[in-house]
């Protein structure tokens, strides 16, 4: 026999801890959403024009930018090239699976 607890939508939600780094992109080129992350972070984007009117909807929620960008960057393939452990530029070469 099974037994049944009512429980209300107000004990349903998780909570999760909140992120240094979070960052909503909706309906954004791949270049419109590289441009809003390299304001926030300093980073610069080099896109293969095959891709950059991508469109991107994901939500970033990140302690470093290092996972943001891998995040964000989820289904591409890119590269990451740092100085003294801080990214400074992501080169991004095509979809995983494209042999770019």
């Amino acid at each position: 026999m099974l037994a049944y607890t009512s429980t209300t939508a107000a004990e349903l939600i998780i909570k999760e801890k909140a992120h240094p780094i979070y960052h909503v992109i909706k309906n954004k080129s791949l270049v419109q959403a590289a441009d809003q992350i390299a304001l926030r972070s300093g980073i610069t984007f080099l896109i293969n024009p095959s891709i950059q009117k991508d469109i991107i909807n994901k939500i970033l929620a990140a302690d470093n930018w290092q996972t943001a960008v891998h995040q964000f960057l989820d289904g591409y393939n890119f590269t990451i090239e740092t100085d003294k452990q801080a990214i400074k530029t992501v080169l991004i070469t095509g979809q995983n699976g494209s042999g770019n």
